[in-house]
């Protein structure tokens, strides 16, 4: 079964300690993306709080979704 769709939380699991994306894991999710596999983010923090992180991993357009809110967005 091929993969279609990554989900991954922001805090604590996407974001070092330092609330960067480590290098090798930016260049995992463009990959990715560019593979055509959707890349979502997921986090408990409103849209404004994924945005630079959804520019950074070039991540944008109509097609794009983030999880946020906790889900409730």
């Amino acid at each position: 079964m091929a993969v279609k769709l990554i989900a991954v939380d922001l805090d604590g699991t996407l974001l070092s300690s330092s609330n960067t994306i480590l290098p090798e894991t930016e260049r995992t999710l463009k990959e990715a993306s560019m593979q055509g596999i959707k890349v979502v983010l997921a986090t408990g923090r409103p849209l404004s709080g994924v945005m630079s992180y959804n520019k950074q991993l070039g991540l944008s357009g109509a097609e794009q979704y983030d999880i946020v809110f906790n889900g409730a967005v």
